[in-house]
């Protein structure tokens, strides 16, 4: 009678324990490539799908794809030795290999259990974590199933993403180096139970870390009585004739209807065990709690009542001087102006440059005539070439008569003078037009400030407020004597005239006291124009550093580098140091 040799049927039901086919006597099983299995109950099968080719990274649920849920998760297992199998494979029936240096290996333990870390829940995403079987130190094997490595038969990827990995202690408690499939030492893992068989034992490759896929979803015999499986009709006690809704139509739900949301509907699904959340698109869809409309509003039916109340009764328009309002039942709004006292009017003109330099007086008359008892600072704006000038006798210009403006500097061929002048109504108070604040500077630094010369001949700072929320800075210094003048230790750092203060919103702020360091800190400068010079260098690139709500820093371009003004750089005590700057800046 034939029979199968100890050979045939030794490989046959190794194998297939292994989750591999028979093949050949001449290949172990770990060169087998074609799947196995060994049937069981509900409970223990694998009821979701499973993915061909996941990633091998640790403590990170993946799923089959598409909106298939979580189902596989690689874990890196801790094995310890399994009480009672220690012992010598050389010995009669140990069954000890034939590799070379086998026949010399000594007593060891043969066989390892998987544990989970002892700090698995803080580690992994695994929806399942805490539940009693996916708990830290719990071992596979007391989970009767409930808790499996997924085997190779999964995946024909090459090289295959479901194969354990073993590695050895690093001496310190780590993973160490790998220890390969087709290693001497001969080892085979049960992947329903978590245990490693080593058949030859070697004490410089005693196992203590395995990297596995572990099974995260649900098992068949759950996947069944949740009714999850889908199908067209099926025994229970739901009712086969009902209609239901899906989110996707499968083709395998006879009476479903898929979900599609409509315009100004937003959809959020939290994935398998989650929430599908719908709720309103409020760039669509108008809600009582408030909308912001981005295209033509229309309101075909008219709108009634006061329009200029709040819903505490309080108006949300504010009438300003001169300035009355008032609302219709039907919901117009009247603005009207009553006049100022005396009733500013301005005027403007432009000259351009004569064919040769001037200097000197220059008539304004064909503009008009300042009004009487006129502010030469307070009624007359002045810009060159664009640029607004500051009226004082150190400064740019002097208004020496109500008809002329007498400049400090000597204008050149193709200048551009614009000059706007208060031609009528009272000066000073109600005057319409920008707020200027002048003060000297103020100069305070990192460490302790500076102290200014005796005599200067400018020194100022100027804010230009035009009401739009921006304001335009002048600032010069300048001491030809500098008698009297002390460095000071650090950077120096200029106040705001007033009460003015930077939008740090805008403007964020730069606090570094001896340079600028790191690309995101010049994106907070604010270019300046203007000059800063010392000796025989002058720089033409510079920066205003806003180091406070109210105090900024000056950076200007030194032979070699760009550096802060202060003690070490453009030091108010050497001769011929001088700034003339202007800036731009949003108030806060």
């Amino acid at each position: 009678m034939a029979g199968k040799s100890d050979t045939s049927a030794t490989l046959f039901a190794q194998k297939k324990l292994l989750g591999k086919a028979h093949t050949s006597n001449l290949k172990i099983d770990g060169e087998e490539v074609i799947g196995s299995n060994i049937q069981t109950s509900t409970g223990l099968i694998f009821g979701e799908p499973i993915p061909d080719t996941p990633e091998q990274t640790l403590y990170v649920s993946q799923n089959a794809g598409g909106s298939n849920p979580d189902t596989v998760e690689y874990i890196q297992f801790v094995l310890t030795a399994i009480t009672g199998t220690t012992y010598d494979a050389n010995v009669s029936g140990g069954g000890s290999g034939t590799d070379s240096g086998e026949s010399l290996q000594t007593a060891g333990p043969h066989a390892y259990k998987f544990t989970l870390p002892s700090n698995y829940q803080a580690l992994t995403d695994n929806a399942r974590a805490g539940n009693g079987i996916f708990n830290n130190n719990r071992l596979i094997h007391e989970t009767l199933g409930k808790l499996q490595l997924v085997p190779p038969f999964y995946s024909q990827t090459s090289p295959n993403p479901y194969i354990v990995k073993l590695y050895k202690d690093n001496g310190a408690g780590g993973v160490g180096d790998e220890i390969p499939l087709l290693d001497n030492v001969d080892w085979t893992v049960d992947y329903y139970n978590g245990v490693l068989f080593l058949q030859d034992y070697s004490s410089t490759k005693v196992p203590a870390y395995a990297k596995a896929f572990a099974y995260i979803g649900k098992m068949a015999s759950e996947v069944i009585s949740s009714g999850s499986l889908g199908g067209g009709s099926r025994s229970g006690d739901g009712d086969a004739s009902a209609s239901y809704l899906v989110l996707s139509s499968t083709g395998s739900l006879g009476s479903a209807r898929t979900f599609t949301p409509g315009t100004g509907i937003n959809v959020s699904d939290g994935g398998a065990g989650g929430n599908y959340t719908v709720s309103i698109n409020n760039s669509i869809v108008a809600t009582v709690s408030g909308s912001t409309f981005t295209g033509a509003v229309k309101f075909n039916a008219g709108l009634s009542g006061s329009l200029t109340k709040l819903v505490d009764g309080t108006p949300y328009l504010i009438a300003g001087s001169n300035i009355t309002l008032s609302t219709g039942s039907n919901g117009s709004i009247t603005i009207n102006s009553t006049g100022g006292s005396g009733g500013q009017t301005y005027s403007k003109g432009v000259f351009y440059g004569s064919s040769q330099d001037v200097s000197g007086n220059i008539d304004v008359s064909s503009i008009g005539t300042l009004a009487g008892g006129y502010d030469a600072v307070e009624d007359v704006d002045i810009f060159l070439n664009g640029q607004l000038l500051i009226a004082g006798n150190s400064r740019d210009y002097t208004v020496p008569t109500n008809t002329s403006v007498h400049f400090n500097t000597t204008l050149h061929p193709d200048d551009i003078i614009t000059v706007r002048l208060l031609t009528t109504g009272s000066s000073g108070s109600g005057n319409i037009g920008p707020t200027t604040v002048t003060e000297s500077l103020t100069i305070g630094a990192t460490t302790s400030g500076p102290t200014k010369a005796t005599t200067t001949d400018q020194d100022f700072i100027t804010i230009i407020d035009d009401g739009s929320g921006w304001c335009n800075v002048e600032l010069s210094y300048y001491a030809s004597d500098t008698s009297g003048a002390g460095a000071g230790s650090g950077t120096y750092l200029y106040s705001l005239p007033g009460s003015y203060e930077f939008n740090t919103t805008t403007h964020p702020l730069n606090t570094q006291t001896t340079s600028m360091s790191g690309f995101g800190e010049l994106n907070k400068a604010i270019g300046a124009v203007g000059i800063v010079s010392q000796d025989n260098h002058t720089s033409f690139t510079n920066f205003v550093i806003p180091h406070s709500a109210t105090q900024f820093k000056i950076m200007a371009n030194s032979p070699t580098s760009l550096n802060y003004a202060g003690s070490s750089y453009y030091t108010i005590t050497v001769d011929n140091v001088q700034f003339r700057l202007s800036f731009r800046f949003k108030k806060a």
